[in-house]
């Protein structure tokens, strides 16, 4: 997309798979450079970021989802995702919340 601009100093991690971790080197990336929190956002809510946001924990990288920067042709299988990573204990958050650092509750 040419919305989103790539600098030379950004790290690419090319995905495959549903999850972001299978077959590439982003564990290996987040950990040299000591990132133990992962952002999660993309497309296919019910697959692909479910599957990162689950592999980052076997991980040991503590993961969120910002609900508002994802998006799926399934939105009851979505939403269904979306509680479950909430049950499991997840961080579950807005865009705004994360920029702001405010809370639903602000």
């Amino acid at each position: 997309m040419p919305q989103i601009k790539v600098l030379p100093d950004h790290l690419v991690v090319k995905k495959t798979r549903y999850s972001a971790f299978f077959r590439t080197n982003l564990a290996d990336l987040l950990k040299a450079s000591n990132i133990h929190r992962l952002m999660v956002v993309g497309g296919y809510t019910h697959y692909c970021v479910n599957a990162t946001v689950f592999d980052a924990y076997a991980h040991d990288i503590v993961p969120a989802i910002i609900t508002d920067a994802v998006i799926s042709h399934l939105p009851e299988e979505a939403a269904i995702m979306i509680d479950r990573m909430r049950r499991n204990g997840y961080h579950v958050c807005l865009t705004d919340e994360v920029i702001h650092g405010r809370s639903r509750a602000d």
